[in-house]
């Protein structure tokens, strides 16, 4: 059971962090319209 908890954790934080960090920077104007366009397809907010 506390393995499953420090998993849970580790897994929550890294998840918790990982919203705050930039993937793409920099992209050209028609690969970022083509990257919101995919996300919107799996309706993920950009």
């Amino acid at each position: 059971m506390k393995v499953h908890r420090i998993v849970f954790l580790t897994v929550l934080t890294f998840f918790l962090t990982a919203c705050d960090v930039d993937l793409y920077r920099s992209l050209p104007e028609d690969e970022a319209n083509q990257m919101l366009a995919l996300l919107m397809q799996h309706h993920i907010d950009a």
